[in-house]
């Protein structure tokens, strides 16, 4: 056991899988083999057991029908008058009578193919009538009947009829026949007045059981053992058969050896002849389906197993397969030398979708790292910038509001009103050096644009602004919508002839916000612009949102010639 554990450690994992597969098929492929033959055996016995005993009922319902035919024939046969009649007279001087039991006995025989012939008589008269269509009428049978063993149990029966083998009567001579016989008496004073044979032969027998189909044989005998009905005559000697039916029991089934072979006997007596109607059946018969199966089943398993072999070596080569992809993935990782493009696995398995996530995992992360990396880049940037606007903005603000004051002295209102929306302006652009403002600021400083603007353009441009209350103290990155108010009026509503509309909508939906610019002016082809590097300023609003708020966020236009732009932000709240 240790040395199994041992050499098992000692193996790589490709050859462990490979025993682990092969094992898994072996040892439930031999379990089914033991089981399958030992089942096809029990099934096979079973099966004929099942068979032979309903066979064995059947011809026990055949033979008592055909024992009530045979009495229903004797008794209609005793119970007609003229039968009475005829064996009643003293001499054969009534041919009325001698004619109707003629033609009564026909009718019988003619009916009734099994029958061999019908003996009626006593030491009087007597009549015999045979299928040939020989028809005797005599007084020379009852003499030689009366000295036999046969019609002394005949008499002994008293009216009740029985079954005998003629060994010692004989009415068809050329045919080995049974006969029913049973004593005739008169039916007022139940005297006997003579007797009743009907002679029949194994035909009977192999109608009813002429359609079996077997390697065995059947047998019908009787309480004394006497063979009425043997199948295949040549199969047992009169020693072995004797010996078969000399200790059966009423009905069952058993096994017995004879002459060094082993036979299943299923056997039943009949409740009114006492017959034992026997089916006897080599063994070896039965198991060679049995063994046939088992061959089969050893063949199909021995083949499944090769199968099992290839499989296993298949599945083994593709499992190291994957994982050795997944080692030199690992080494990549471990290096550290960038995306991992090179190398992919198949996603049909756990291994291969794993790899693959891991692969991606690993390139997201990656990439993750580079942009943060830019980001911090840009943020400096951005931090630089704003020290250089930040560089004494007491001096922009006090130049301002000098210029507010002197245009007020001089009632120079334009003027003074421009110098103050400036002042305003660059201080909320500033935002005390924060690169990060609210949606409240953006829009004021929007609104000191375009007072700017507004006098620039002779209040010509109708302005419209819509923001959700609920979102004006959101915080996005600043600078993000004057550009695009900017670009609104000078590419589209400057040019413009007519009214000139420009609406501003901010709106929230779970976390996601949306500012629009929208405007009514000469449109423009944004692929075209961006194709010759003019949108320059478009680009990098986009830039600086996905760069912030990921790639799922950004600026998107919207732009019809001669009908209007919608430039749409869309930002995230849960940065």
């Amino acid at each position: 056991m240790k040395f199994l554990k041992f050499y098992y450690k000692s193996k790589s994992i490709n050859v462990k899988i490979f025993l682990l597969a092969t094992l898994s098929s072996l040892i439930p492929l031999s379990i089914l083999t033991i089981f399958s033959f030992f089942y096809f055996s029990h099934v096979a016995e079973k099966q004929v057991s099942t068979t032979t005993t309903n066979f064995l009922e059947i011809a026990d319902w055949n033979t008592n029908t055909f024992i009530v035919d045979i009495e229903s024939i004797g008794n209609m046969l005793l119970g007609a008058g003229y039968v009475q009649d005829f064996l009643k007279q003293k001499t054969q001087e009534s041919y009325n009578l001698q004619i109707a039991t003629r033609d009564l006995l026909i009718n019988v025989i003619n009916n009734k193919e099994y029958i061999n012939g019908i003996y009626l008589g006593n030491e009087n008269i007597e009549y015999i009538i045979k299928n040939n269509g020989h028809i005797k009428y005599t007084d020379e049978i009852y003499g030689e009947l009366k000295n036999t063993h046969t019609f002394q149990k005949i008499r002994w029966n008293k009216g009740r009829g029985s079954l005998y083998i003629e060994d010692d009567i004989n009415l068809i001579r050329d045919m080995n026949s049974i006969s029913y016989g049973k004593t005739i008496n008169d039916i007022n004073t139940f005297r006997s007045i003579g007797i009743l044979l009907i002679s029949f032969d194994d035909r009977v027998f192999k109608k009813m059981f002429g359609d079996i189909i077997t390697d065995g044989n059947i047998v019908v005998a009787g309480q004394d053992m006497q063979v009425y009905y043997n199948k295949d005559s040549g199969m047992f000697t009169k020693g072995q058969l004797d010996n078969i039916l000399s200790g059966l029991n009423k009905e069952g089934l058993i096994k017995k050896e004879i002459d060094g072979k082993q036979y299943i006997i299923n056997y039943k007596t009949n409740s009114k002849t006492n017959w034992k109607i026997v089916s006897i059946m080599p063994y070896k018969s039965l198991i060679s389906s049995t063994i046939n199966h088992r061959n089969i089943t050893i063949i199909l398993i021995a083949f499944s197993f090769i199968l099992a072999l290839i499989s296993s070596s298949f599945i083994t080569n593709r499992i190291t397969h994957q994982l050795n992809i997944l080692k030199r993935v690992t080494k990549k990782m471990e290096s550290g030398n960038g995306k991992i493009d090179r190398l992919s696995f198949d996603i049909e398995d756990e291994i291969g979708r794993i790899g693959n996530k891991l692969i991606t995992l690993y390139n997201r992360n990656n990439k993750l790292i580079i942009k943060l990396y830019e980001s911090r880049l840009k943020t400096k940037e951005v931090q630089l910038l704003n020290l250089q606007n930040n560089i004494n903005p007491h001096f922009l603000y006090n130049t301002l509001n000098s210029m507010y004051l002197m245009s007020e002295k001089y009632n120079a209102k334009p003027v003074a009103k421009m110098a103050l929306s400036m002042s305003e302006y660059f201080r909320l652009v500033l935002n005390n050096g924060d690169f990060i403002t609210t949606i409240h600021n953006e829009i004021e400083q929007i609104k000191r644009y375009l007072e700017i603007m507004n006098v620039r353009y002779g209040g010509k441009i109708n302005i419209s602004i819509d923001i959700d209350p609920h979102i004006v103290n959101e915080k996005i990155i600043k600078l993000l919508i004057q550009p695009l108010v900017e670009n609104a009026i000078i590419h589209g509503l400057a040019m413009k002839e007519g009214r000139k509309d420009l609406k501003i909508v901010g709106k929230k939906s779970k976390s996601i916000i949306t500012l629009e610019v929208i405007d009514n002016g000469v449109g423009f082809d944004y692929k075209q612009i961006i194709s010759i590097d003019k949108g320059y300023a478009l680009k990098n609003i986009d830039n600086r949102i996905k760069l912030y708020y990921g790639n799922d966020f950004g600026l998107t236009i919207e732009s019809n010639i001669d009908k209007g732009t919608i430039a749409r932000i869309t930002v995230n709240t849960e940065v």
